[in-house]
């Protein structure tokens, strides 16, 4: 491998939480469209944050890009949230569920909740993938550090 080329695990990591960011943000815009909260107080509230957690999110996800393990931390954490976001209303545990999302807006925001919550667990599953090479490279280096030691 190139020195300068990035793995693929970490391509897909990168490309994971990039779909999350943006399918998460096209699902609340439709939920603030929509009033999904109930008041536009509450609405105001989830278009500041969400932003908010999306800046976060990127930051996460360039840190992962130079192969920092503060990275790995922050796309596990937030992808994880979104996540489980996504699958609240796949599974019907947070209203509205998916049948009320596509009566009311259509079959895109529905495609957008699920591409969502699959691009959210791969990020998972890749992060965690990642934290654990992070530590048995970690490992790796200090075992060979130890061998040259003692030579």
């Amino acid at each position: 491998m190139n020195p300068v080329q990035k793995p693929a695990w970490l391509m897909a990591l990168v490309g994971a939480s990039l779909m999350s960011i943006l399918f998460g943000l096209i699902h609340v815009s439709d939920a603030i469209v929509r009033l999904e909260i109930g008041s536009t107080s509450g609405e105001t509230l989830d278009a500041t944050i969400n932003p908010l957690f999306a800046v976060v999110y990127l930051g996460g996800v360039a840190a992962s890009w130079n192969q920092k393990r503060v990275g790995y931390v922050v796309v596990l954490i937030l992808s994880s949230l979104s996540t489980w976001g996504f699958s609240g209303h796949t599974t019907g545990l947070t209203p509205p569920n998916l049948v009320e999302i596509g009566r009311a807006t259509g079959v895109l925001f529905v495609f957008a909740i699920l591409v969502g919550e699959v691009a959210s667990l791969s990020a998972v599953i890749l992060s965690i993938y990642a934290l654990g090479h992070f530590r048995f490279r970690r490992l790796a280096n200090r075992s060979f550090a130890n061998t040259a030691e003692r030579r």
